[in-house]
């Protein structure tokens, strides 16, 4: 955390340093005009940049047509520890007010790689108000072949979300040159609130335990933030608290290929707590922790990969 504040000041001063010289001669509202132009220019580039890499791969992609949703997913935690992961939901079956699903997701995360398969169900109930799923996933580790089943339920709607996800971990004690590690059973529990911004802006909270078959290892915390989309970039930030550690900061950034159904429900003007169609969130990614949680020891000590 002190080598990312060490950064953040120095390309601070860095600024206030090239800032000076023009500020000096324009005064006060010359270099407030300036930092206005240098934000609207470098969102401008970004978005545009964005825009142009997603309608390409949407492009690309617009020949399968069940093919609803895809992401590619940058996430670092407060310990500069950065995951990458790609998710994409297909269409096995669709009805007038159901939906049943696949979702897949690769991640790589400290060097290495994480798959889930996962079904899921969908159906709308209330005039399209409310959305109640269900879901099963299998997870599983390349790097020491960790194995995991996950189950899930989820309502969502316009002004809340309630998410649950139960992890079962089926490959026990793996062994390796330095020390052996588990992979750890689990819960979580997460809720959102939907914010009437005018674009999908939530705050969450989110619950979790893990534990050792043996229960000699238990951890629980939660995870509390905001997360939302804005045109094709997801973002969620906050800070993580458990009885193992201390308090830490996590980001992570989404790029957004649009496929499907436009999703609009999160742009309409409503009241703080009026329920609108979700319809089109029919086939958004479903909510749970893709890295599998493994304890490891080595050399007497005790470290929790997967965060």
């Amino acid at each position: 955390m002190n080598k990312l504040f060490s950064k953040t000041k120095f390309y601070f001063v860095a600024a206030i340093c090239m800032l000076i010289p023009y500020t000096a001669s324009h005064g006060e509202s010359a270099k407030e005009m300036l930092i206005k132009n240098l934000e609207a220019a470098a969102f401008s580039k970004t978005n545009n940049y964005l825009d142009l890499v997603a309608s390409d791969l949407a492009e690309s992609l617009s020949a399968f047509d069940r093919v609803k949703y895809l992401d590619i997913k940058v996430e670092v935690q407060d310990n500069m520890k950065t995951s990458l992961s790609i998710t994409n939901v297909n269409q096995i079956y669709e009805g007038a007010n159901n939906a049943f699903f696949n979702q897949n997701t690769l991640t790589y995360y400290d060097d290495s790689a994480t798959i889930n398969f996962g079904l899921g169900y969908r159906e709308l109930f209330y005039d399209d108000k409310i959305l109640l799923g269900a879901n099963v996933f299998v997870d599983y580790s390349f790097d020491e072949y960790h194995q995991r089943s996950g189950y899930g339920v989820e309502a969502i709607s316009s002004v809340f979300d309630v998410r649950a996800n139960y992890y079962n971990a089926h490959s026990g004690i793996r062994s390796n040159s330095k020390g052996s590690e588990e992979a750890l059973d689990g819960w979580d529990a997460r809720l959102d609130y939907h914010m009437p911004v005018g674009f999908d802006l939530r705050i969450f909270g989110t619950y979790y335990e893990w534990e050792n078959d043996a229960d000699t290892y238990k951890e629980y915390g939660g995870k509390y933030g905001l997360a939302g989309q804005y045109g094709h970039v997801k973002f969620e930030v906050g800070y993580e608290d458990n009885n193992k550690a201390d308090e830490d900061l996590f980001a992570s950034v989404n790029m957004v290929v649009p496929l499907g159904e436009e999703q609009i429900s999160a742009n309409v003007s409503r009241g703080w707590m009026e329920y609108i169609s979700v319809r089109d969130q029919l086939y958004e990614p479903v909510e749970r922790e893709n890295k599998i949680k493994v304890l490891k020891i080595k050399s007497g000590s005790v470290i929790v990969s997967g965060y």
